[in-house]
């Protein structure tokens, strides 16, 4: 998981992964809760090298017609908790 890609929407990296885990161990990894957590960020823009631009504006993961209306202030995240598993993960931010 620390190999990741966290930025905004549904990450289609971790989708991938849930979907390998529950063809290994349905009984396990086929049973979750899905969550939403809205949580207060610090408003901060820095410079991100690897994506070679300015993070920290708002991105509802649409693409750009809809980014960058100001400063991010709140984070939504959605996130998978397993039933029967210990497992948790991160399936997207907004």
């Amino acid at each position: 998981m620390s190999n990741i890609l966290s930025n905004p929407g549904i990450s289609d990296q971790v989708l991938m992964m849930l979907q390998s885990e529950v063809q290994k161990d349905p009984v396990n990894y086929g049973n979750c809760s899905l969550m939403l957590d809205g949580m207060a960020i610090l408003k901060h823009l820095h410079w991100d090298p690897k994506r070679k631009e300015v993070v920290g504006f708002v991105d509802l993961g649409a693409g750009s017609l809809y980014d960058y209306a100001g400063e991010a202030t709140e984070a939504l995240v959605v996130m998978g908790v397993g039933l029967r598993s210990n497992g948790k993960c991160q399936l997207g931010i907004f």
